[in-house]
């Protein structure tokens, strides 16, 4: 039936955009890394020259991307359950046969979505002390003329 085609195509349509999202958020998270990437230099050397250690520096690192992926995947969780369920009953095929369209929250997901920003943001803190342990400060705080 046209109509089922039609709401199996929506669904493809909408994996291809979680698909889509995913990737973005991977890039959004280099990029914010890169452009910090300067100011992560002289904040290191500074906090070294205090007395912070290199493990503390990355933890600290760890949890800022932490907090912002975590955040980031709550908001973004709560809108999806919210649109979801909006938009599941205008989904139905043939809304004049009984019963209503069925909605199932993936209530499973929603730890594996968070330990997964766990493990990304454990992966980009330990990348970026890296880079940042193996980096010149003076080339950081030159000023060029």
């Amino acid at each position: 039936a046209p109509s089922i085609d039609a709401v199996v195509s929506t669904f493809g349509v909408l994996n291809v955009l979680a698909i889509a999202a995913a990737v973005l958020v991977i890039i959004v998270l280099l990029m914010y890394v890169q452009a910090r990437g300067r100011a992560q230099v002289v904040a290191y050397g500074l906090s070294r020259h205090m007395g912070l250690k290199h493990a503390g520096y990355r933890r600290s690192l760890t949890g800022e991307i932490a907090i912002i992926l975590i955040l980031s995947s709550a908001l973004g969780s709560v809108l999806a359950l919210v649109s979801a369920r909006l938009i599941s009953s205008e989904l139905d095929p043939l809304a004049t046969i009984p019963p209503d369209p069925l909605f199932a929250a993936p209530w499973i997901l929603i730890p594996f979505i968070f330990a997964t920003a766990l493990v990304v943001s454990w992966l980009g803190g330990l990348i970026t002390s890296r880079q940042l342990r193996r980096a010149e400060l003076g080339q950081a705080v030159r000023v060029e003329e």
